[in-house]
């Protein structure tokens, strides 16, 4: 019988955290996760994971998912080996906003870049849009 491994990876700035847990027979008590919704792969053995009442069990090949502050148990049987994702679902949405501001902020000087340029054709009495200036570009000019 092998001891339980558990490895972790631990990306803090991105609010992820990787760990591979394998060996046997692992239990462990009822629990929550405060911050993070978990996904977990199993890779070889069985996971049985209580929920309140409700015990599913994960074969081989099974993926399932635990929400934040959701109670859980799980219990891995011999010779299992399992991947899991803990996602910090805050700290991810704000690396999203953080990354849609700089993705328009980019947008918005790119589209102003290329209007200054198409701004002679406006002048005509076209818009930059409608002449072909710049393809692809909405144009919101009223």
């Amino acid at each position: 019988m092998r001891q339980p491994e558990l490895t972790f990876h631990i990306a803090r700035e991105a609010g992820l955290e990787m760990v591979f847990s394998r060996g046997s027979a692992l239990r462990y008590p009822e629990h929550t996760h405060v911050a993070s919704c978990t996904l977990t792969l199993v890779r070889r053995g069985v996971v049985c994971l209580r929920r309140g009442r409700t015990e599913c069990v994960y074969p081989r090949g099974s993926v399932y998912a635990v929400a934040r502050h959701e109670p859980h148990s799980p219990a891995y049987s011999d010779d299992f080996d399992c991947v899991s994702l803990c996602i910090d679902l805050q700290r991810c949405a704000a690396l999203r906003r953080e990354a849609l501001k700089r993705v328009c902020a980019e947008s918005t000087a790119a589209v102003a870049a290329e209007a200054s340029v198409a701004a002679p054709v406006e002048a005509a009495g076209t818009s930059a849009t409608q002449a072909g200036a710049l393809p692809g570009v909405l144009d919101l000019t009223v």
